[in-house]
């Protein structure tokens, strides 16, 4: 969502501050890079930023998230001079001891087990497996020497920046539990991008640019001394604007020169069939991009209250009575366009009427749509029960449309709205995996599910698997 050079400028930024306080450890809690597999240029930004922390004295302690597969690569460059942390250890600096826990992906613990393991028994082994780390962390403690913390995981009730609390105990992801950590003079905890605390010692700083439009609060790094107050300082970065517009009198402000200058903006209309052709969104993206505006997206709800299905109007009408509603409330089509679109629909039922006889098929039910670690969506179901009609309700981000529409394409053909292919953008932050399955019921009774799962690997690539199971019915 940010640029490059949003990413260079707040680097630079922070390398203003060590300079300015004289600051003598800088901890970096993982994810160096946005994406699992960063492009040369913005090696070549994140390799400067650690040779300026040289040049200035500081020693630099990074541990490895999730998306920092080429991270050996950068320790390799700066060996000696930064402290990157690959796998669990102790880096004893000038006066303090840092303990660095970088993120645990799911092989760690399934080459052990041999695979075979459920979602709930990876999160809680890898949970054991970090609890057990950290217990020899305290083990190795100095008299007289603070002991710092810096992880890139998920501490027990972080919450994310749409509100989504990640848990207090291990469910389908591993946490670290603040008991575990309570001994440490400072814990610095990278991994969940809101910015939080848990008093006394315990620091989740937030990413330092946002990544979507869901974060909005200000970006910047945290100034600790173990067993002191912390300080936050700020770093500039683009400033995100939400604006929820419900007709066109709302509109009209944000089209007329609004101030907007270097920022992101996000467009949420919902508005009328007219005002959404007078104002389409490349219309409304222009005139803000022509303001100033860094980025801007729009999101466009049309209501369409004479379309709105009466007491009648349920799915149990037949398809050709329910395209006549529809037309009824089309104010752009005359009597003889809607006839014509009857037409051509009637012509089209009745071959695919046919084409279902020749093939002995018919009407196909569903029955369920599931998904697990999906998008946004930790674990959710919806089962029909022979329901027509479901409803799926929730506020904004809460996976209506995750499940209902995503799931259930995905998983029968493999696209989604990320694309045709698989993507990352699938799979839920703080997963490697994910999957979608929908169970069918055939004409002729049988009851399929088709589950389609994602998989993600070290190096950031996405695969798919697809299963098709038929269930097996009880002799009668």
């Amino acid at each position: 969502m940010t640029s490059l050079d949003d990413q260079r400028r707040a680097l630079e930024h922070v390398c203003g501050v060590v300079e300015d306080r004289g600051i003598e450890v800088v901890l970096l809690a993982g994810d160096t890079t946005h994406h699992a597999r960063p492009t040369p240029e913005v090696l070549d930004v994140l390799g400067s930023f650690f040779t300026r922390l040289d040049a200035l004295g500081a020693q630099v302690v990074c541990v490895a998230g999730n998306h920092d597969p080429l991270l050996p690569a950068v320790a390799q460059h700066f060996r000696g001079r930064v402290h990157v942390a690959l796998e669990p250890r102790t880096f004893r600096l000038d006066g303090i001891d840092v303990c660095a826990l970088p993120w645990l992906p799911d092989s760690f613990v399934r080459a052990e087990a041999g695979g075979g393991l459920s979602k709930e028994e990876v999160a809680a082994r890898l949970t054991f497996a970090a609890r057990s780390i950290i217990a020899g962390f305290r083990a190795q403690r100095r008299p007289g020497v603070p002991l710092v913390l810096v992880t890139h995981a998920t501490v027990a009730g972080s919450v994310t920046p749409t509100g989504f609390s990640m848990g207090w105990v291990p469910g389908t992801r591993w946490v670290i539990p603040l008991e575990d950590i309570a001994e440490f003079e400072l814990v610095i905890a990278g991994h969940v991008h809101k910015r939080q605390t848990f008093p006394p010692n315990v620091i989740v700083p937030g990413s330092l640019l946002p990544l979507d439009f869901s974060e909005t609060e200000e970006r910047g790094i945290v100034i600790a001394e173990p067993g002191a107050l912390t300080e936050f300082v700020r770093i500039p970065t683009p400033v995100i604007v939400t604006a929820d517009i419900f007709d066109r009198d709302g509109l009209m402000p944000w089209l007329n020169g609004p101030d907007v200058d270097g920022a992101l903006v996000r467009i949420r209309l919902s508005c009328d069939e007219a005002t959404a052709r007078e104002f389409p969104p490349a219309r409304i993206e222009r005139a803000l991009l022509d303001a100033g505006a860094r980025k801007v997206q729009v999101e466009l709800d049309v209501e369409r209250p004479d379309r709105a299905r009466d007491q009648d109007m349920t799915a149990e009408l037949l398809p050709l009575t329910a395209l006549g509603r529809y037309l009824e409330g089309r104010e752009d089509l005359d009597g003889p366009a809607r006839q014509r679109v009857i037409a051509a629909a009637t012509i089209a039922a009745g071959e695919i009427q046919e084409r279902q006889r020749r093939a002995g098929g018919g009407d196909i039910e569903v029955e369920a749509i599931e998904a697990t670690d999906f998008i946004g969506i930790r674990s959710g179901c919806v089962r029909f029960d022979g329901e027509s009609v479901i409803v799926l309700s929730g506020p904004n981000g809460a996976g209506k449309s995750s499940l209902g529409v995503d799931a259930l394409r995905f998983a029968l053909n493999g696209a989604s709205r990320a694309g045709a292919k698989p993507s990352p953008a699938l799979i839920r932050e703080g997963s490697d995996a994910g999957q979608a399955a929908v169970t069918l019921r055939l004409a002729d009774g049988r009851v399929v599910r088709v589950i389609r799962k994602l998989k993600r690997d070290g190096r950031g690539r996405v695969s798919t698997t697809l299963d098709v199971l038929e269930r097996v019915m009880p002799s009668a």
